[in-house]
Order: structure tokens, then sequence, then C-alpha cells
């Protein structure tokens, strides 16, 4: 699969968010997308998924697809920011009935992570928990293009690690985009890394590449 944004632009009334953003997924890679609070990463994310409205051309294989249709035609898979999942289920009950396909429940059911608390309801899960459950939940979905905004937010390292394990995994049938704040969490977990910087998408290869665009990443 070859996905490619081209010329990607957001203004809200007179103020322009996203001026040019273009770039180009294969399946098997993973990009990082860098910006301080603020700079449109989410913007970003949800004018392609077709949440927001704008200025965007993008094709899938070469041919033009509308954003909408990512969802529509379940090609897309999206973690955002704010907590989606039902308060009042059992994860083994969301499990089971957010993934159809009995195999991919149970590689869930023994993640090392998940197992410790799939007879809890949603509401009892910490914030780290409840993140990594909707990670995978997304993940398994199969879809050849996944985003992620913001995974590792609130993640215990244990969670981290098994998170780039999944990530890394399901690289092999996707390609994916993913932001977060700690650039350590990221940078060699990807094959690709922009920046965005004054609505400009911009492709990077070092961190001194950032650091010369006034980007300074976090650390933890």
């Amino acid at each position: 699969m070859i996905f490619r944004v081209d010329k990607l632009h957001k203004a809200y009334g007179d103020r322009p968010v996203l001026s040019e953003v273009d770039f180009e997924l294969t399946t098997g890679q993973i990009m990082a997308v860098f910006g301080r609070n603020g700079s449109g990463k989410t913007t970003m994310f949800d004018c392609i998924g077709g949440l927001k409205k704008a200025d965007i051309k993008l094709f899938w294989n070469r041919e033009r697809i509308k954003p909408g249709d990512l969802f529509n035609q379940k090609l897309l898979g999206y973690v955002p920011q704010n907590p989606f999942l039902p308060l009042h289920l059992r994860v083994r009950v969301l499990i089971s009935v957010y993934l159809s396909d009995v195999k991919l429940q149970e590689e869930l059911f023994y993640d090392p992570i998940i197992a410790e608390i799939n007879g809890r309801f949603i509401g009892q899960l910490s914030e780290g928990q409840r993140k990594y459950l909707e990670l995978c939940l997304v993940g398994q979905l199969q879809r050849p293009l996944l985003i992620m905004d913001e995974p590792f937010t609130m993640l215990e390292p244990q969670q981290i690690d098994q998170a780039k394990m999944q990530i890394r995994k399901w690289s092999a049938r996707s390609a994916i985009l993913i932001s977060d704040h700690y650039y350590s969490h990221v940078w060699g977990l990807c094959h690709k890394h922009m920046i965005i910087d004054q609505g400009y998408g911009k492709m990077v290869n070092t961190l001194e590449d950032l650091s010369s665009m006034g980007y300074l990443p976090h650390t933890q």
C-alpha cells in the first residue's frame, strides 16, 4: 500500500494552522510527527481522517480518495488523544465486542498487560492502562493505515516497551503515523521523521535537525 498526503492546508477563518503538508508512506513504514503544542499535529490527523474539513488531496495506491472514505472503507484506524471507551464494560467483554476475529481476541487476552486487567471495568483502569488498551484495540483491527496521537501519554515504562513491540508488529501490515512529545519514545521506532513548523511539514533526519529548527524535544 502507498498512501500520500498532498498540499494539506487548514485555516480557522483568517488564521492558517497548516499551510502545506506533504508526505508519502508505504506499508511497513512508521513516521513520527513532532511539533510544539498548538503546531497542528492533531489537526493534521483529524483532516486526514475527515474529522475536520480542509484543503487536502489524499492518494491511496496512486488513486485519489476522499478523507472520509478512509474510515468508511475500513482503511484507517485512529487512536485519538482523548478517551473513547465506554466505562461500564469489562475489558474482556469489550475486546470480544470490538474484535470479531477470535484469534485477534486471544492475542490480546494473552498480552501480559491486558491479562492483568481483563476482569476489570474500563472505569476502574488507570489512565495508562486505558490508553494501552485503546492502542491495542485499534492496532488489532488490522487497518492498513494507523494514526496514533500521543499514544505513550500516561504509560508506565513497562507499558511503553510493550506498546513499542506491538507497534512494530502492526507495521508489518500497516503504515503508521505517530506523534509524541517525548522524542526518545519514537525516534528509534520510526523510519521517517517530520516536524510541523509554522504550518509547514518538514522532514528531518537527525536530532540536530530538530534543534536547528528551534524544537527542543522532551526526554523522559
